[in-house]
């Protein structure tokens, strides 16, 4: 009994799901990777709090206030602290410098 309603939902389910239907839904279609830069009205960093920006060379998203960037991986940004990588200021590498002549 069990195994005819199955079979009969299969059958009705196959011509539901013609190929333009399965298309429509395929991650192979069309998908666009690029980010999607009205999110960045609403997106803050995961560990100041402070807005982001968005560097379209490399890709990523930037915290000034915390020197942090943040991958984004297929249009979508991951903003986990630990994949983040840190980046340092100009101000920060002056510093860095003077204090290698110095010593």
């Amino acid at each position: 009994m069990f195994s005819r309603q199955l079979l009969s939902f299969i059958a009705k389910g196959r011509s539901i799901l013609n190929h333009s239907t399965l298309q429509r839904f395929s991650t192979s279609c069309s998908v666009t990777n690029s980010f999607d830069e009205s999110i960045l009205k609403i997106l803050v960093c995961p560990v100041s709090r402070k807005p982001l920006r968005y560097d379209k060379e490399k890709n990523e998203l930037i915290c000034d206030d915390s020197g942090i960037a943040y991958p984004i991986i297929n249009g979508i940004p991951n903003l986990v602290p630990q994949d983040a990588r840190i980046i340092k200021s100009d101000t920060e590498k002056d510093s860095v410098d003077s204090t290698k002549t110095k010593n």
